[in-house]
């Protein structure tokens, strides 16, 4: 299920993070089973990654333009250093 309709015209560009997943990911995370997206703690994503991000836009794979994302809203950010990783903690649809 989209959530297009969630979106409100206080949302701004610097509120959403895009991610594109592998089709496999992608199914977890739109049925719920998947809660939490892992990043690796590289520059990259830690310039793109940060607190004031409250939701996540995610396209499976690479689709056409015009293609509606499944959104979903971020519960919290957690940078891991022992696994250098970040988590991207999501609410349940």
């Amino acid at each position: 299920m989209h959530l297009s309709s969630m979106w409100l015209e206080s949302e701004t560009l610097s509120d959403i993070l895009v991610l594109h997943l592998k089709a496999e990911y992608y199914d977890q995370i739109a049925s719920g089973a998947k809660t939490v997206e892992y990043r690796d703690m590289t520059q990259y994503w830690l310039a793109r990654i940060t607190k004031e991000k409250r939701w996540v836009h995610f396209y499976k794979g690479y689709p056409p333009r015009g293609t509606p994302p499944l959104i979903r809203k971020i519960k919290g950010i957690v940078i891991n250093t022992a696994l250098e990783q970040i988590n991207i903690l999501l609410e349940k649809p």
